[in-house]
């Protein structure tokens, strides 16, 4: 089997990625790079989130 230079595993908070993310290295003995700790240095860059009720109430866009 052929691999991808980089797999890229995306979602939401708690929804398993680093564990799936382990468990692929683990069995492709693949390289992991997290990079949980890099992350969380955009957040003051990040537009200010808004409201769920907001955004459903102007619909699609």
């Amino acid at each position: 089997m052929t691999w991808p230079a980089m797999v890229s595993i995306g979602g939401a908070p708690g929804a398993g990625k680093s564990t799936i993310a382990r468990d692929l290295a683990r069995r492709t003995d693949l390289p992991l790079h997290p990079v949980d700790l890099w992350t969380y240095a955009h957040l003051e860059r990040l537009p200010p989130l808004r409201p769920l009720a907001e955004d459903l109430a102007e619909g699609p866009e």
